[in-house]
């Protein structure tokens, strides 16, 4: 990063091509750890994180496979949102947490983990992460808002959470179907690193 003075103002350059790139490399050496292993140990700081799936559901193959994250998030604190996910993802009918990684990368703020985020989202593009099936990493509304909440995609995709009852808009097989030829398009995958 540098910072350019000028007489009316400032200008700081950073270089998010390189950014992105060593931190790509640093996440191909980096080893993906079982969710529920990584809830073991206390993360209170801010950062980003990359959700992989090592699972057998068929759908989810190519994933499995290439070492492809499935979700890209950022938060103040990598425990606390780890853990929110987990306790979602036991609810759901068709995915099993011990079947979920994640690659963690601590930040010294939360504007750093977001910035860090949209790049690392825009370079792997991962599946949870595309509008057409965005509803992953949605939280319950309050109580007297669930029932007229409309069902987001991943919830018609992956049924089950308690909270994600309402009003059906997308037709299951057709966004299965959208996620197969997805996932065997050419769309950006990341290094595969070591598995755990």
């Amino acid at each position: 990063m540098r910072v350019l003075t000028r007489s009316d103002r400032l200008e700081v350059r950073l270089d998010e091509g390189r950014l992105t790139g060593h931190t790509l490399e640093q996440l191909a050496e980096a080893t993906a750890t079982p969710l529920p292993e990584i809830l073991t140990e206390p993360h209170a700081t801010p950062g980003v994180y990359l959700l992989g799936y090592t699972g057998t559901h068929p759908m989810y193959r190519p994933v499995a496979a290439s070492g492809q994250p499935v979700y890209i998030g950022s938060t103040t604190a990598l425990h606390d949102r780890l853990a929110r996910h987990s306790h979602s993802v036991a609810q759901v009918e068709d995915l099993e947490t011990v079947d979920l990684t994640a690659k963690l990368i601590r930040c010294p703020s939360w504007h750093a983990a977001v910035h860090l985020e949209g790049l690392l989202t825009d370079a792997l593009a991962p599946l949870w992460n595309q509008r057409w099936i965005a509803g992953f990493g949605s939280r319950a509304q309050g109580p007297g808002r669930v029932r007229h909440q409309r069902r987001s995609a991943w919830d018609t995709l992956h049924p089950g959470r308690r909270w994600a009852t309402g009003t059906v808009s997308y037709d299951r097989s057709e966004l299965a179907s959208r996620v197969r030829s997805y996932l065997a398009s050419d769309e950006p995958t990341a290094p595969k690193g070591r598995a755990r």
